[in-house]
């Protein structure tokens, strides 16, 4: 049942492209047994820390992501996940963390290209209530999910045997141009439902997704097909690494975004190469701009000073590079932001309204002694 150690890596190649949910056509695609095919991803990827998820094409939704770092105010520093979680509800968040040693936060926000406007008075109004002492936002329309590198990892023995000599002779092609946000999002309702089920679990199967958001099979199967299939709504399946199944995954797990800000475009396109040939790369992002790149990593731990040597002596001396360190007791992501699209109207936002309900969410709480993690939560992928 074990089979060869190449067929793994031709496994996860496949599903990079049609997914893990149909067994019988990987294994047609592969040439290797259908249950062959159900083993391996069972034993060697689900059970060996890794995880599989639907990459969405967020342009096409309409939703342009928001690279934006937070500072709290020390008043409302300690209710900080509280109200994070809150956003993921009310304000577009689909992520956020918390950076160590300093203690602020970086998040992403997918915010509708027709609603960026009120959103930013959104913000300005979190710093009005005293929420946030600051913040600053990077627009970064250009975000590209990147699956692990597999010639890297060992799945037999279940370990990442990095060779940095084999990583610095890389070859790595960038695309130059990348399609904007939709002014209006090429999905429904249904579809978004979907979509969302498909983030949590890339595994589930047609009939649970029809339970899980209360629809027809048959309705749900036509969405799936017609809809997210045709219209290409998923880009492609990204297998990343998460670090070890039992115990805390931050005791071998280590996640990092690096910025490197004041880049011309074509020093932007040689850092992006530098970065792209990592194998612990999750995604990278950029503005229209070209000014700014965002790279997001998950390594293990024992890695780490590796990253830092390859990234010095690779990137240009120009760039103004920040490391940000994520606390992993403190970081959450969410699915798209359903709860704000809805049917015939498309993505809906009132920034006072969500301001309102924010402040009788935060004010209540604010004199509690403690605050218990987790607070009012959307969705959550991991």
């Amino acid at each position: 049942m074990a089979g060869r150690r190449e067929d793994i890596q031709t496994i996860v190649e496949t599903i990079k492209r049609v997914g893990p949910r149909n067994c019988s056509l990987i294994s047609r695609l592969t040439g290797i047994p259908t249950e062959t095919v159900r083993y391996k991803i069972r034993e060697q990827l689900v059970k060996k820390g890794f995880r599989i998820h639907a990459a969405i094409d967020f342009n096409k939704l309409g939703l342009e992501r928001r690279w934006a770092i937070l500072h709290f105010s020390d008043e409302h520093r300690r209710i900080a996940p509280l109200i994070l979680n809150t956003l993921s509800n009310i304000g577009f968040l689909t992520y956020y963390a918390r950076v160590i040693p300093q203690g602020y936060y970086v998040s992403i926000f997918s915010v509708p290209l027709r609603r960026k406007v009120e959103h930013r008075r959104f913000m300005n109004g979190l710093v009005k209530l005293g929420i946030l002492d600051s913040y600053e936002v990077f627009e970064i329309p250009f975000l590209s999910y990147l699956s692990m590198r597999t010639e890297f990892y060992d799945f037999g023995a279940g370990c990442w045997r990095v060779d940095w000599r084999e990583v610095d002779r890389l070859e790595v092609s960038i695309k130059e141009t990348m399609d904007p946000p939709y002014e209006e999002p090429l999905a429904d309702k249904k579809d978004i439902l979907i979509l969302k089920e498909l983030q949590i679990d890339s595994m589930v199967s047609i009939a649970e997704i029809a339970r899980r958001i209360r629809l027809p099979p048959k309705t749900v199967r036509y969405h799936f097909t017609n809809h997210v299939l045709r219209r290409m709504l998923i880009t492609g399946y990204i297998i990343g690494w998460y670090g070890a199944v039992k115990g805390p995954k931050w005791e071998s797990l280590l996640c990092m975004a690096i910025e490197v800000r004041g880049l011309t475009k074509a020093q932007l396109t040689a850092v992006q190469k530098v970065f792209r040939k990592l194998p612990f790369i999750l995604f990278d992002a950029y503005p229209a701009e070209h000014n700014f790149y965002l790279a997001y990593l998950t390594l293990p731990i024992h890695e780490y000073v590796n990253i830092l040597r390859y990234l010095s002596e690779n990137l240009p001396q120009s760039g103004d590079v920040r490391v940000h360190l994520i606390d992993l007791s403190h970081a959450r992501s969410f699915t798209i932001p359903y709860r704000s699209f809805i049917e015939g109207e498309g993505w809906v936002f009132n920034h006072r309204r969500s301001l309102q309900g924010l402040s009788r969410i935060v004010l209540p709480v604010e004199s509690y002694p403690l605050v218990k993690k987790g607070g009012v939560s959307g969705a959550r992928v991991a």
